[in-house]
């Protein structure tokens, strides 16, 4: 049986008045002057005489000589562009919470940005994780790179993570930067949407890999079993 995703949840900068932080590179980390920030947003409007759910607006604003930015009057947002000279153009999901960092360019700018990756237990109550390695996919718990210890429960969005070979967090939105080169544990509790940024995860020959945190899928399919649904980036081919 094909298996759905009753649970969707994504990260909005919901009834926020204004949205900020700064915009940085996220190959060297150093702070983007002159980019072009905007947010957009939907709302109520009219058309034909009644009232419909799609206006459309944009707000914008220039980054300062140390990166930041701070647009006021979004109410909101569900859209983050950035435009900054010697960068491609990027489109991004808002943090939950500002200020925030903006990272473009970096070692994953260009690379698949949306593979699924799901772990968890099934009806028999046996936990599988994942590999990243060959390809990734769905293993043995004894077998793989990252295993979820706790799915959030109802009313909330912690998740627990174990990584044999190590894991470490890193704030932020955009393009995964470069991954941290301390902090690293085999355990690690977040939560799945005020957390945003990047869980890097090692792996056992494909590197560091970036689990992108900030928005998850709960998948509970008719047959039983509970999978946390995440995606992750792989580095483009060059």
């Amino acid at each position: 049986m094909k298996r759905g995703w009753p649970v969707l949840v994504t990260t909005l900068a919901a009834c926020s008045p204004s949205v900020s932080g700064e915009v940085r590179d996220a190959t060297t980390n150093r702070p983007i002057a002159g980019a072009v920030v905007a947010v957009a947003s939907s709302g109520w409007g009219v058309r034909d005489g009644g009232l419909v759910w799609d206006k459309e607006s944009s707000h914008q604003a220039h980054s300062g000589p140390n990166g930041e930015f701070r647009i006021a009057g979004t109410d909101g947002g569900h859209r983050l562009a950035v435009r900054a000279a010697g960068f491609p153009a990027l489109q991004t999901a808002l943090c939950s919470r500002s200020p925030m960092t903006v990272y473009v360019g970096g070692p994953f700018d260009g690379g698949d940005f949306g593979k699924l990756l799901s772990l968890g237990a099934g009806a028999d109550k046996g936990r599988t994780g994942w590999r990243f390695s060959g390809g990734g996919s769905r293993v043995a718990e004894a077998d793989a790179e990252m295993v979820v210890l706790r799915t959030p429960a109802v009313g909330d969005a912690v998740a627990a993570f174990r990584a044999p070979f190590g894991m470490a967090f890193r704030a932020g939105t955009g393009n995964p930067p470069q991954a941290p080169r301390s902090g690293f544990a085999t355990d690690r509790t977040l939560d799945l949407l005020g957390d945003c940024g990047w869980l890097f995860v090692r792996t056992r020959n494909a590197g560091t890999v970036p689990v992108r945190i900030g928005s998850f899928g709960l998948d509970e399919p008719p047959e039983g079993g509970r999978w946390l649904m995440l995606t992750y980036a792989a580095p483009p081919r060059r």
